[in-house]
């Protein structure tokens, strides 16, 4: 496949990968020139029409999330097998548990990518201690430095990157954050409340404690909210009014930037970009299932990073590959059938035919 007239012997494979650690530069580079020929194929469909012409460009939404990587060793002994590791937490692993994380040992790939056409555009590679939220600077500075011609209009994460700082610094930088939020907690009537006046989904409330409603935003991105017609539980009440008719301008800055928002958090335009956010999930689930990125044989960050970067060109090769196929709808799923003693399994998976006995790789059926 390689066009070689002889296998290199082991030893050559070796230093070859010893040699990929020490040029992290270089493959990141030839990320960014298969990303940008990813760009220029999807400007090619949707000059074909076979893109919607009213698609994003690619990076104008962008996801960021992490995923665990289990160290290779044992964590338990005096001297750790893998001293560049650390326990961290993760989702459970058995749904049915009342606990929803758990620890682990090993390590965190945070990635950033572009969350409606699921390309990854940059990443990196952290101890499991590391959390989520303060590597959001680090990540978004990394995308742009790659691909300096991206200009991201929204940036989407859970409630990991919920901070004010992280915020904001999406602001700073032109970018409207879609984060979730942390519900708050509940008042002495059983109402959740910010600071006793917002909702737990944003909305300001009234004097009788009522949401208002959302009128619309100004150029300056000020929100208008007004109490609904016929008013709430203080009509007929006061005196000086039939209902109660509040009316607010808000302006998300500063702790109403999270709990508001720029993009409103209650409106559905929030809702489906927020729900774009799987896809760096799904990246994450193809990455660890076909390609073997949890694969636990290297110890070390240079290792463990080398093969994290490695998995990277492979995903975005397959995808530059669909799409000068034109297959747009396959970009989208990457699943690649691993071989049988792989996936830790002997029989034939089904609904598949054996296309080489001697070698054990699989292939649809056709």
């Amino acid at each position: 496949m390689c066009g070689l007239e002889r296998v290199p012997d082991a030893g050559a494979y070796s230093r070859f990968k010893k040699a990929l650690t020490t040029r992290q530069e270089a493959i990141a580079s030839i990320v960014a020139r298969v990303i940008v020929e990813i760009r220029d194929e999807l400007e090619r469909l949707r000059a074909a029409g076979i893109v919607p012409a009213d698609a994003p460009q690619l990076g104008d939404y962008i996801a960021f999330d992490s995923t665990d990587i289990a160290a290779y060793g044992n964590p338990k002994r005096s001297v750790p097998a893998d001293p560049d590791a650390s326990w961290g937490h993760r989702t459970a692993k058995n749904q049915s548990s009342a606990k929803k994380d758990e620890l682990f040992y090993g390590y965190k790939v945070h990635e950033a990518g572009d969350a409606y056409y699921g390309v990854p555009l940059a990443g990196i590679v952290l101890p499991a201690n590391a959390g989520d939220g303060p590597q959001l600077p680090q990540l978004r500075a990394a995308v742009q430095r790659l691909q300096p011609w991206l200009t991201p209009q929204y940036g989407i994460g859970d409630k990991a990157y919920a901070g004010q700082e992280r915020l904001q610094h999406l602001v700073d930088h032109g970018i409207i954050p879609i984060v979730a939020v942390p519900r708050p907690c509940k008042d002495d009537k059983g109402r959740r409340l910010y600071d006793g006046i917002y909702t737990a989904d944003g909305r300001p409330t009234c004097l009788g404690g009522e949401p208002v409603e959302y009128l619309g935003s100004d150029p300056e991105r000020r929100h208008r909210f007004q109490c609904p017609v016929g008013g709430c539980e203080l009509q007929h009440k006061v005196h000086w009014s039939a209902c109660c008719d509040c009316a607010v301008w808000e302006k998300p800055a500063g702790k109403l930037l999270r709990i508001i928002g720029i993009l409103p958090r209650f409106t559905a335009e929030w809702q489906r970009i927020y729900r774009m956010r799987t896809a760096i999930e799904r990246y994450f689930r193809n990455e660890k299932h076909s390609r073997l990125l949890n694969r636990r044989q290297r110890q070390g960050m240079a290792k463990v990073s080398r093969h994290v970067r490695m998995s990277r060109p492979s995903y975005l090769a397959m995808v530059l590959a669909r799409l000068e196929s034109d297959d747009y709808i396959g970009m989208r799923h990457m699943t690649v059938k691993l071989p049988p003693e792989r996936r830790g399994k002997a029989e034939h998976p089904p609904g598949l035919v054996c296309q080489n006995p001697d070698c054990g790789w699989w292939r649809e059926a056709v």
